[in-house]
């Protein structure tokens, strides 16, 4: 399936879901209103395509090399409307990235066998929403997903998973794969192949924790209720339903020493 059929398919998908953190009203807004497309969404779709799919990265990415402006860049863009386009920059990098993965033993067994952008559909058997996900590489029992990042160093990239919601989307991918496959009973793993967008590309394998994976499918599930009594009640609320209190930070107070007395006060008052 295409990614342009697959988009088409009117479910849930983590992307979407994911957006209930914040409030139900960014994701109606998000619903209505598609992410537009950015440069560094560009350029992690063609890492995935030359890291996943090598042999068809020459056939959905090509390369200008001059400025995108006037007649010429018109010409180009329009013969090449079906494909994505790179800067050099841009390709050489998808390449590099490309054999750092490939280079890598654990990466490179990991990655073989596998099916990749598989799309895989199913039903909540909670809420009965319609789900879906697209993982980016599938073997028996063990959904694979790959990112590009700043630093593969454990703190920081665990730190950026745990912003960027890595926890949540493979606890709804690997629930939506055991739901969607006959050997349902047994577990999933997921795993990220870490690669950094810089030379000189070094490549990381982490695996979620089955603690870290049950915590974060509890939460995916609070979302997906969510959202379920929103599609029911045809009502989408921000994030607060009252007045919140703004406080200063604490290190804004000081102890002038009659704390007994007067308790703390600002800085400003003393």
């Amino acid at each position: 399936m295409s990614h342009d059929a697959y988009f088409e398919i009117e479910a849930w998908n983590w992307s979407l879901l994911k957006e209930a953190e914040k409030s139900p009203l960014h994701v109606q807004h998000r619903r209505t209103t598609p992410r537009p497309d950015t440069p560094p969404m560009r350029f992690g779709r063609a890492c995935h395509t030359a890291v996943l799919e090598p042999d068809r990265f020459p056939l959905e990415w090509t390369v200008y090399e001059g400025r995108r402006a006037g007649k010429v860049w018109d010409e180009f863009a329009e013969v090449n409307h079906a494909k994505g386009i790179l800067t050099v920059d841009e390709y050489d990098t998808c390449l590099a990235v490309r054999d750092a993965v490939h280079a890598n033993p654990l990466a490179a067994r990991l990655l073989r066998g596998c099916a990749f952008e598989q799309t895989v559909l199913w039903t909540d058997p909670d809420t009965g929403l319609a789900c879906k996900c697209r993982p980016d590489a599938l073997k028996p029992y063990k959904v694979i997903d790959l990112k590009t990042t700043r630093s593969i160093d454990a703190r920081r990239f665990g730190r950026l998973a745990y912003d960027m919601g890595y926890f949540g989307q493979g606890a709804f991918y690997t629930e939506g794969v055991k739901l969607s496959v006959a050997r349902r009973r047994r577990d999933w793993e997921f795993i990220v192949i870490a690669v950094e967008a810089e030379q000189p590309h070094d490549v990381g394998i982490f695996k979620v924790d089955d603690d870290s994976l049950y915590a974060a499918s509890q939460d995916v599930h609070t979302l997906l209720r969510r959202v379920a009594a929103c599609e029911k009640s045809g009502i989408w609320p921000g994030r607060y339903a009252k007045a919140e209190i703004l406080s200063l930070p604490p290190w804004e107070f000081v102890d002038d020493g009659t704390m007994a007395l007067e308790g703390l006060v600002p800085k400003g008052e003393r």
